[in-house]
C-alpha cells in the first residue's frame, strides 16, 4: 500500500501565533467577506464588554447577533467555524 502524503501537514512548522487575532486583523478579514462596518463595531463593542461585564452580556449579545442584516450574520457564524469557535 502506497502511502500518500500530500495531505499530511507538517507539525513543526504549525505557527499558534496564527490562532490569535488582533481586532485590526479581525475587522480586516469581515470586512473583506462583505461585513457591515456597523456590525463589525458592534461586535467589538461586545467583545469588550463581555471582557468586564460576562455572564451579564450574553443576552446583549445574542440580541445584537439576531439584529444584524442576514448576510452579516451567516459571515459571523461562517467566522466562528473557522476558528473553531462555534
Amino acid at each position: 500500500m502506497k502511502c500518500n502524503t500530500k495531505n499530511i501537514r507538517d507539525t513543526r512548522s504549525f505557527n499558534f501565533s496564527n490562532l490569535f487575532f488582533t481586532e485590526e486583523q479581525a475587522n480586516a478579514e469581515l470586512t473583506a467577506d462583505g461585513m457591515t462596518q456597523p456590525s463589525i463595531d458592534g461586535l467589538a463593542a461586545l467583545t469588550q464588554r463581555f471582557a468586564t461585564g460576562f455572564p451579564l452580556e450574553t443576552t446583549d449579545a445574542h440580541n445584537f447577533i439576531k439584529s444584524m442584516p442576514e448576510n452579516d450574520q451567516s459571515i459571523y457564524n461562517t467566522y466562528l467555524k473557522k476558528y473553531g469557535l462555534a
